[in-house]
């Protein structure tokens, strides 16, 4: 209301916005301001990833603005607000760093993240909800714990309907699987393979697809778990996969790497069961949860 145009340049809920927001709440602060010192507040908060035609964008929209001059008590509650969202989320980045320590204690931890998508935050949310994981009979009952599983309607005494996912047992746990499931369907190719063939080029299947893939990383988090073993992608299964999807991963696949690569280092079993560790060529950058 005060500031439209400031999300024409910087992105919402960003360090740039919250910067610039806390120091200059309105479209008029930024008019009667200087263009220097805000560059350089804006330089400090973005870790010196911002460039003066940034700036020069923002003071250009600000003077066309259409938002009337406001009291100073309104400029007073923006930069309050803004100040309050800063320090939650300077507090949430402590509990991270707690919930973090407190999880690597565990065996288990490192060797959740080797599944691809799995990350820090993720794979504590599953040792948290999992437990002890032999408390479980077998693979089906944890799927069915996590909720990923189909439920079965019943019609009359003999018709049987696969409905949607059975939602019983942890929702955090089903939520964590439901992430994983996201990136790992796009770089995971035994499972890209497995959302796809469900999907069959139906919009309409695309979260039927994303839970079918997440029924099949809850079976390989509870083999880990149960064996404390990293996640290995076996030579078998990607020998079932189409000719042109099991070129597509192996061209993309380097077993030449740095050895303090920031990349996610997966794993792979040949045909002699020999294992190989390996990134992605061409991996983007998205972000694991």
């Amino acid at each position: 209301c005060y500031f439209p145009e400031l999300q024409y340049v910087f992105e919402p809920k960003s360090a740039a916005f919250l910067a610039v927001l806390s120091q200059y709440p309105t479209s008029h602060d930024i008019i009667n301001a200087s263009k220097n010192e805000v560059f350089y507040l804006v330089y400090e908060a973005t870790k010196h990833r911002c460039s003066l035609d940034k700036i020069d964008k923002l003071f250009n929209y600000a003077q066309d603005t259409l938002v009337p001059h406001v009291s100073d008590h309104i400029r007073c509650v923006i930069s309050n607000t803004v100040e309050s969202i800063v320090n939650i989320r300077t507090q949430l980045k402590l509990i991270e760093k707690d919930i973090r320590k407190l999880a690597a204690t565990f065996n288990v931890y490192s060797l959740l993240m080797t599944i691809t998508g799995c990350g820090p935050l993720t794979a504590a949310v599953i040792i948290a909800e999992t437990g002890d994981i032999f408390r479980f009979k077998n693979a089906d009952h944890y799927v069915s714990y996590s909720g990923s599983s189909p439920r079965n309607k019943r019609s009359g005494k003999s018709v049987e309907i696969m409905g949607k996912i059975s939602k019983k047992g942890s929702k955090y746990l089903r939520h964590a699987l439901y992430m994983i499931a996201e990136f790992a369907r796009r770089h995971n190719p035994v499972l890209k393979h497995l959302f796809e063939r469900v999907k069959n080029g139906n919009k309409k299947r695309h979260k039927l697809a994303v839970i079918a893939v997440a029924n099949r990383i809850a079976r390989y988090i509870y083999s880990i778990m149960k064996s404390e073993s990293s996640f290995v992608i076996m030579h078998e299964h990607i020998m079932r996969l189409p000719e042109e999807t099991r070129n597509t991963f192996f061209n993309s696949i380097s077993l030449d790497f740095p050895k303090n690569t920031r990349k996610q280092i997966y794993q792979y079993s040949d045909v002699n069961g020999e294992i190989h560790r390996f990134v992605y060529k061409n991996e983007t950058t998205e972000s694991i949860a």
